[in-house]
């Protein structure tokens, strides 16, 4: 966990997966070891903002997709976005969606 400068969670409340639950388990666990920021969605496309924001702010940002295909590729778009302009995030996910085909 060292490595990264901050880490961040993004789930959204209004799924019908269990992102909060994971999230908040994994941001439990990982507390022990580091500050995890855990930050609920509010609107479609809000993931992207979400993590374009955090990738720009930080030096070496680790994004964690609590969420399925549909986040995850809202997460991913924030942070190639973010690569384009310099940034060196590093994305994840915690599969907790309908179909986790970006999970393996």
């Amino acid at each position: 966990m060292n490595n990264y400068t901050s880490i961040t969670v993004i789930y959204n409340p209004k799924s019908t997966g269990n992102g909060r639950r994971l999230a908040t388990k994994l941001q439990r666990d990982l507390k022990k070891h580091c500050t995890v920021d855990l930050v609920p969605t509010e609107y479609a496309g809000h993931a992207t903002e979400i993590a374009y924001q955090k990738a720009m702010e930080s030096k070496r940002a680790l994004v964690i997709s609590a969420s399925g295909d549909g986040g995850y590729n809202e997460v991913i778009n924030g942070l190639m976005k973010a690569r384009k302009k310099g940034a060196h995030p590093v994305a994840r996910v915690l599969p907790a969606g309908n179909a986790n085909d970006f999970y393996s």
